[in-house]
């Protein structure tokens, strides 16, 4: 991945999807600095080296590393206790938990890599507050740093329900997406897809709208618009509209039959009694794949 360094300021208030986004951006970009998210009094900072993400914090009580221990049962009360006693002290936090919590250092490393993966997975569903990147910011001195790829956390979110797929996909009625030119960067290759995912990419030609794939889709609107999100999120799907739903619009002109019926319909038969067809089938097999 080429190191493009990032053009102006990057700050800002959040808006739906906008987190994602960011996070995304910066993989792409390959950047290096610190992100730091704010919102009802909480920040959250994190630290990212040539695009991956090293290093994560949080302002928040109940974010903690040895609170996070604590919950899941590996801190005892007693330990967690010893633990917040040393660290007020002005011990770190990670010594702390080794010597006074009894943690091997392997876990700490484990936790370590899994709190910065949900500070920054809860992250992304944020939709409000304010954002600011500081180039070339590095994590402070001594910390255990971790190599997440963002775009990783971001299918995680989608494909699990943490992350709206429209706050991604914008939906819109004269939404077009469009494959990805060939030698686009993608964050997702195609051998990481899950088959339904696959499967809703091959349904993206550039001239359907999304209502049309959600119509077309075997597997319920639902279900394909989150392929679309993860789809889009990973730079292997484009989102247009303006010129291409004219474009769209053109090719459905209804002065030529050739062109007022779309090419995946059969001779004979009207636009109204395919989709017809197709919408109740899609309803029962949703049904079916929603009670598997």
């Amino acid at each position: 991945m080429r190191t493009t360094p990032l053009s102006g300021p990057l700050s800002g208030s959040i808006e739906p999807g906008q987190v994602p986004r960011l996070f995304l951006s910066l993989q792409l970009r390959a950047g290096t600095g610190r992100l730091r998210l704010l919102r009802d009094g909480v920040a959250r900072d994190f630290c990212l080296r040539r695009g991956l993400l090293a290093w994560a914090d949080s302002s928040a009580a109940t974010e903690t590393l040895e609170w996070l221990l604590f919950s899941a049962g590996i801190l005892s009360e007693e330990r967690y206790a010893e633990v917040r006693a040393a660290i007020a002290q002005g011990g770190r936090r990670g010594l702390a938990l080794v010597e006074a919590g009894r943690i091997a250092p392997a876990t700490l490393c484990e936790w370590t890599e899994r709190r910065a993966r949900y500070l920054a997975g809860d992250a992304l569903a944020w939709r409000s507050g304010q954002y600011d990147f500081t180039e070339g910011a590095t994590p402070p001195p001594g910390s255990i740093e971790v190599r997440v790829r963002p775009a990783d956390v971001v299918v995680s979110a989608i494909r699990e329900g943490g992350t709206p797929a429209g706050s991604i996909l914008q939906e819109d009625p004269d939404l077009v997406p469009e494959p990805a030119p060939a030698g686009s960067p993608c964050l997702v290759e195609a051998d990481r897809l899950l088959p339904h995912e696959s499967y809703v990419e091959t349904l993206v030609d550039g001239r359907r709208k999304v209502a049309e794939i959600c119509e077309l889709s075997e597997i319920g609107r639902t279900e394909t618009i989150k392929a679309l999100a993860l789809l889009i999120a990973a730079g292997r799907v484009n989102a247009a509209t303006g010129a291409c739903a004219a474009a769209v619009e053109a090719r459905e002109a209804p002065g030529d039959p050739a062109i007022s019926r779309p090419a995946d319909l059969p001779a004979g038969e009207t636009t109204a009694e395919i989709r017809a067809t197709v919408r109740i089938y899609n309803d029962l097999y949703a049904s079916v794949y929603a009670h598997l």
